[in-house]
């Protein structure tokens, strides 16, 4: 005879003749997905945060009723009607069952129970609490164990204007904050700022960006409270080290204070180890005190970033920012850069305005980063004194490693200190911490490819190509270097015709009238300085009158003598610079034959340009030089400028130039060029073999 089943066993089979294990499990199942639906797309259909709440009540009070109704009821054929009791046989037959026969369903309902109540706990806020939350899944992760982070812009998730604004503000929050951790090399807002709304997947964004982590964010609001998530992942393994949520209360009062607040705990849960120096420029950050000006400050950084044309924008934009709160130190400390920029490519008759923004900065925040780049800044670009910018900026740089500022600002003085090599390591770096910056991807360039190394600049200017193909300074850096590589334009012309390069825009114009002045090709010289949009920029449009009286002069036109009169009154020491007038002013009077007078500039001019003071700027002056002298026929002085800059830094005296450019027409016949060319070709020479020690680094 049959031993009889065991109580518990008799409840187990009850169960599943009930068909309540089969309940257990749909439902779980059913509720979980309900949930997740909820929790996503609730906030993005703009319903409030307790509609998300009372969804989960709902399956959690829900779960007991379907078991209880499970077990009294059934459904028939002819409807539901309450079970019947079970025959005893009935319950030892399903005791008696294989395992495999009766295990499945109670597992099933198990695992149901297990999800449905988790994800109870979890959105009830047991696993993501507020600031004080533990990490959930690697807490042991620190700064010191990952070494290149990139902070991607934070989404805004319902769209709504708060969300907006703290999205934005706490992702420069973290980044400034941040870039002060010596042990993390964190990448530039400018470069991350394109992936705000993208759909590359993280394992792209962080190749692109050349890091091994990323930290992501989102805000999404309900009422007036907001929810804040941050997780840190492994870009390699897409693996989430640790994950974060902060639930607040918003008021129109403590909209600001609750982004620093949350951007200084996400850098707290980081557990860097700041040095006392470190927390010290932490604790000295003052956000902004109006999110109005906020959206000012972040207008003028976006136009920053672009042509000369958009520095006036940037100006305007920062000055707004600094009118509506008048303590915003970040604000000043651009301002401060822009104004001194404007001083420089001379749109600013004096540098009354910048003085007066580094010195407000250095009111607000002494000693602070901000402080040091706006002094930086202004002793970089309105007063040229080099010495004391570098000192301010190597100090910016030691409170900010990864500030790509910092870095990159200490790489212009020192090539502008002649330099070059330190200046080219610090704009690696710079690169490196903003690499998708086409212009310090540019200057890189530069850097480069006036050393010789060719193939190395090619190699950065098709990364900036990668990153934007439309970029007009990057297509007419491809198209001359390859005129350098080559050392004649047949290449050339082919790419810039199938890159359609625009001759209204002054960096494509450029390239187009590098290959006709090569060509000798003068009219077309003089069609490109016609067209071309300078937009008001005191710089580009000396540059654009500079091809068209080089075309009247070759054409011996009548027209150049107005031409040059026309054209003397934009010379001045502040537009190009003390040393530069008199070379310029020089090549002028050469050009309309005023002989005496262009032997007096041009003396004038040499004596201040083989100073060297400015190791940018001096090469270029020393080509007008030689042109002038080369007009008047005035060879040894030519010759003797030609000695001292033919291995210097320059795309002025590269080889090509030498051999092809209309300006060295004058020299070429005299047997001193020949020796003057092979110096620069062994100059070149040892630049390229530097330029390919260099170039795994390139991202």
């Amino acid at each position: 005879m049959n031993q009889a089943p065991s109580s518990l066993q008799a409840l187990f089979a009850e169960l599943k003749r009930r068909r309540v294990f089969r309940v257990m499990a749909v439902y779980g199942a059913v509720a979980f997905a309900v949930l997740q639906v909820a929790d996503l797309a609730f906030p993005r259909l703009g319903m409030p945060e307790w509609t998300v709440t009372l969804v989960l009540m709902l399956a959690l009070l829900g779960f007991p009723v379907a078991i209880v109704l499970a077990w009294a009821f059934e459904a028939t054929s002819e409807g539901v009607r309450r079970t019947a009791p079970a025959r005893p046989e009935e319950i030892r037959e399903i005791v008696a069952a294989p395992r495999s026969h009766r295990w499945p369903a109670g597992l099933l309902a198990l695992a149901s129970m297990i999800l449905l109540f988790g994800t109870g706990w979890y959105m009830g806020g047991g696993g993501r609490g507020g600031a004080e939350a533990p990490n959930l899944l690697v807490g042991e992760a620190r700064a010191s164990e990952f070494e290149t982070l990139a902070a991607l812009p934070f989404r805004n998730v319902n769209g709504s204007e708060n969300n907006g604004i703290i999205a934005v503000g706490i992702h420069e929050d973290l980044l400034t904050q941040l870039t002060l951790i010596g042990s993390l090399r964190v990448t530039s807002r400018t470069s991350v700022q394109e992936y705000a709304n993208t759909d590359e997947s993280l394992g792209e964004i962080a190749k692109q960006l050349g890091v091994e982590y990323l930290l992501e964010g989102s805000v999404q609001s309900s009422g007036s409270r907001i929810r804040v998530s941050v997780r840190l992942v492994d870009a390699a393994t897409d693996r989430t080290l640790w994950t974060q949520q902060f639930n607040e209360e918003v008021t129109p009062d403590n909209l600001l204070d609750i982004q620093t607040e949350i951007s200084r705990a996400v850098v707290d849960e980081l557990q860097a180890q700041l040095t006392p120096e470190e927390d010290a420029a932490l604790a000295a950050m003052q956000p902004a005190g109006s999110s109005v000006a906020q959206q000012w400050y972040y207008r003028g950084l976006a136009a920053a970033q672009g042509d000369l044309a958009d520095v006036a924008v940037a100006r305007d934009a920062f000055t707004q920012a600094v009118q509506i709160d008048s303590g915003y130190t970040a604000a000043w400390s651009q301002l401060a850069r822009v104004q001194s920029r404007l001083v420089f490519i001379g749109d600013e008759p004096d540098d009354t305005a910048a003085r007066n923004a580094m010195e407000r900065t250095e009111e607000l925040a002494p000693g602070s980063v901000a402080a040091h780049l706006a002094r930086g800044y202004y002793e970089y670009y309105a007063r040229q004194n080099y010495d004391a910018a570098l000192s301010a900026f190597r100090a910016a740089e030691r409170l900010a490693p990864s500030d790509a500022d910092a870095v990159w600002a200490v790489g212009l003085i020192q090539r502008r200190q002649g330099e070059w090599l330190e200046s080219t390591e610090r704009m690696k770096k710079a690169v490196m911490l903003d690499p998708r910056n086409l212009g310090r991807l540019g200057t890189l360039v530069e850097n480069l490819s006036w050393q010789g190394a060719y193939a190395a600049a090619d190699a950065v200017i098709e990364r900036a190509l990668a990153v934007d193909p439309t970029d007009s300074n990057a297509r007419a850096w491809k198209v001359n270097t390859l005129i350098d590589r080559d050392g004649d334009t047949r290449r050339a012309k082919g790419l810039a015709a199938e890159l359609r390069l625009d001759p209204r825009d002054v960096a494509e114009a450029g390239a187009l009238s590098t290959i006709a002045m090569v060509d000798r090709d003068w009219e077309r010289v003089a069609e490109l300085a016609a067209s071309v949009d300078t937009h008001g920029v005191t710089n580009s449009e000396l540059l654009v009158r500079s091809w068209r009286l080089a075309s009247l002069y070759e054409r011996e036109d009548p027209g150049l003598d107005a031409a040059v009169d026309s054209l003397r009154p934009l010379v001045t020491a502040e537009s190009v610079r003390e040393q530069g007038a008199p070379a310029t002013r020089g090549w002028l009077d050469a050009l309309s034959g005023r002989r005496e007078a262009a032997l007096a500039e041009l003396r004038d001019g040499t004596r201040r340009v083989l100073q060297w003071n400015d190791h940018v700027i001096d090469p270029a002056f020393a080509t007008v030089l030689v042109a002038g002298y080369g007009a008047l026929g005035e060879l040894d002085a030519g010759f003797a400028v030609l000695d001292e800059a033919v291995e210097r830094p320059s795309d002025n005296f590269n080889a090509t130039n030498l051999r092809l450019s209309p300006f060295f027409d004058a020299y070429r016949e005299d047997p001193r060029f020949a020796e003057i060319l092979e110096r620069r070709e062994r100059f070149e020479s040892e630049g390229a073999k530097m330029g390919e020690a260099g170039r795994p680094w390139v991202p």
